[in-house]
């Protein structure tokens, strides 16, 4: 069954979707140096004497530890973020959502909707 067909909507034009990356995430390289980062941000709000890393200044360059980590050192490599019990708990919520889905079609008489 077609999606947008079940949810009466009109095909979106392809060329029409913007494809830029929003919300840009960071690999297993750039999570630990974000740790380690906010780590020291923390310290330094402690002092009163040097600027923390996140102030306005960092931001606009783009040099605090989120601008750092997602923006000026987004190619470097590095093992992806993996997150197995939590790919294990999504496996079965959409087990448990198509059996619904299943069931309620089936209920209608509908076509399977996969």
């Amino acid at each position: 069954m077609d999606l947008c067909a079940f949810l009466g909507v009109s095909t979106p034009d392809r060329d029409a979707i913007d494809t830029r990356p929003e919300n840009v995430g960071v690999g297993g390289r750039q999570a630990r140096l974000l740790r380690r980062l906010n780590a020291v941000d923390i310290l330094l709000k402690k002092t009163t004497v040097l600027p923390t890393l996140n102030n306005r200044i960092f931001e606009r360059l783009s040099l605090d530890p989120r601008g750092l980590c997602q923006r000026r050192l987004a190619g470097v490599g590095g093992p992806p973020l993996e997150f197995p019990e939590a790919a294990e708990d999504w496996a079965e919520d959409w087990a448990r959502d198509w059996a619904g889905i299943e069931a309620a079609v089936n209920r209608r008489g509908d076509a399977n909707p996969r």
